[in-house]
């Protein structure tokens, strides 16, 4: 009888043990920072200590306990690292009790009805029973969003700095951004520009799901923007503000659809968050960068990804402005190299016939006789000519000087436009190939005659080079409010796209091969009338001649 009862104190103290064994322990797991769960062989929840139900929401562990495994489960969506949905025999817990292997991830997870993601590490251990088999699972959890999203960010930024600086070609830049940006961080990204005209043209696009991708390989849209939207795209290049939510704008969807059958594909495309930002440099805006999420994903953008996106945007408009200053010193040592070509043709041109001239002189005063007056006056008339052309080859570039910084002064005095007319008509007329015909009523103003006798004579002279001989109309009229000179050829005409380029430096509407001059006639001549507060506009369209009108304030 003394035996029974020493071995039932035996057992009750062995079982006072286990139990503070199993207090203790309990108080120690519930005390440490980081989520501890433990499952059985079926996957029921048997532990789990307080952090691991703040994490999960509840009160506190005995609540978790309460609910057991499928409520905890069910309170959250959960995706792989890739953003793939993860069904419940997937998750590392399960692995491990059905391989007896430790088994470890990271884990996006979204409680039912929130709105941001968090990046959980899952760490599953696998307790052996005494057949072998694991009876139990220990589940470690760390919250790991901020680690994995300042991983992320740096990853994606590197990545971007190095795509962004392997180009200077802005289309390349573009694209290869949007296809950093997809699926790192979007489901589909969109760059917008605004044009000179403020339309608003879709540049680049790339998606991770081919349903958003377009199906057209047009650069404009089929659907185009409104430049005056209040939301959206519009208002970001308008703003140079960021937008971003949780609703997608239509505008996106439209511009991208062909059909109403696509657009109601994209529609179920499952579009979930937008973040729309400006790319800014030196205080313009170049254009939009959109980043959409979509159901693939499952992500939901938030101020972390506003302030992501925003860098990168940072970024990339730098590379942009980078590319467009490269270009635009490409184009100006072009422009520069075809300017000295062409100078260097002008400035030679006359002097070949200056120097046989004086050769002609020369030999007819050392044959010592008296020398034919006809001949001496015709080479006296070729150096006029010539040297005329070179005074005026200088002038034009010493007046493109004083534009360039500024410097073009005038000399306003009491002038009759139709004077000045009168007078450069006048000149040109006896030696030109072209019949000139002047209609002038009067049109005085105060303005600087000699500018406006350099207007007309670049513009006549323009008239003459390119009317192919055929008859020049130059009229001046007035209105109540301006005075007008009107030169019409009805020579070869210029093609609507170089309607405004002609009027830029060293610029011309047909090769410098087949009409001499340097490209700078009707630039100096719009630069002096917008002196004046007036301005030269061009009516015209191949060969059917072209008539330029300047207009000047009277007054």
């Amino acid at each position: 009888m003394r035996a029974i009862l020493e071995l039932r104190e035996q057992h009750e103290r062995a079982d006072l043990e286990v139990r503070a064994s199993r207090d203790q322990l309990e108080v120690i797991l519930a005390s440490v920072s980081e989520a501890i769960t433990a499952q059985d062989a079926d996957g029921q929840l048997v532990f789990a200590n307080d952090e691991a139900a703040r994490m999960s929401g509840f009160a506190s562990h005995a609540q978790m306990l309460a609910a057991g495994t499928a409520a905890a489960v069910e309170a959250f969506e959960v995706r792989d690292e890739a953003g793939a949905p993860l069904e419940v025999d997937q998750f590392p817990g399960r692995v491990a009790l059905r391989t007896g292997a430790r088994s470890e991830a990271v884990l996006r997870v979204r409680g039912k009805g929130a709105e941001d993601d968090r990046w959980v590490q899952v760490r599953s251990t696998p307790v052996p029973g005494p057949s072998g088999e694991p009876s139990l699972v220990i589940n470690v959890f760390q919250d790991v969003t901020e680690q994995r999203r300042s991983a992320v960010t740096a990853e994606l930024l590197a990545e971007a700095g190095r795509v962004l600086g392997s180009s200077l070609d802005a289309d390349a830049i573009m694209d290869a951004i949007a296809h950093v940006l997809v699926p790192r961080l979007a489901d589909f990204c969109a760059v917008h520009v605004r044009e000179q005209d403020q339309s608003i043209r879709l540049r680049t696009v790339a998606a991770a799901d081919a349903q958003m991708e377009p199906r057209a390989k047009e650069s404009s849209p089929r659907h185009p923007i409104d430049p005056a939207g209040a939301h959206g795209i519009a208002a970001v290049l308008r703003t140079g503000k960021t937008q971003w939510g949780r609703t997608v704008p239509d505008e996106l969807l439209v511009a991208r659809a062909d059909s109403a059958e696509h657009l109601a594909e994209l529609r179920r495309a499952g579009l979930l968050s937008y973040i729309a930002i400006p790319l800014c440099a030196r205080g313009q805006v170049l254009g939009a960068l959109t980043l959409v999420t979509t159901a693939r994903s499952g992500r939901r953008y938030d101020a972390v990804d506003v302030r992501t996106a925003e860098e990168v945007a940072v970024r990339v408009a730098a590379a942009l402005d980078n590319a467009a200053l490269y270009k635009s010193e490409q184009e100006a040592v072009r422009v520069r190299d075809d300017f000295l070509s062409i100078a260097s043709h002008e400035l030679r041109t006359p002097l070949t016939p200056l120097r046989l001239q004086t050769q002609v002189l020369r030999r007819l005063l050392a044959q010592g006789s008296a020398s034919p007056r006809e001949k001496v006056l015709s080479s006296l008339d070729t150096l006029d000519r010539q040297t005329d052309r070179l005074s005026r080859l200088v002038s034009d570039l010493l007046d493109v000087s004083r534009i360039t910084v500024g410097k073009l002064t005038l000399h306003r005095e009491p002038v009759d436009l139709a004077d000045v007319a009168r007078e450069v008509v006048d000149r040109y007329a006896p030696s030109s190939r072209s019949p000139i015909s002047l209609q002038a009523r009067g049109a005085p103003g105060n303005w600087d005659r000699g500018r406006l006798e350099q207007v007309a004579t670049n513009l006549l002279a323009n008239a003459i080079k390119y009317g192919e001989g055929k008859p020049i109309d130059v009229v001046v009229d007035r209105t109540d409010r301006q005075a007008l000179l009107v030169v019409r050829d009805r020579g070869i005409g210029i093609a609507p796209p170089d309607a405004q380029r002609i009027f830029n430096r060293f610029e011309r509407a047909s090769s410098a091969t087949s009409y001499g001059g340097l490209g700078l006639g009707l630039y100096i001549a719009q630069q002096i009338a917008t002196a004046h507060g007036g301005e030269i506009s061009l009516d015209s369209a191949p060969g059917q001649g072209a008539t330029f009108t300047v207009a000047l304030p009277l007054g």
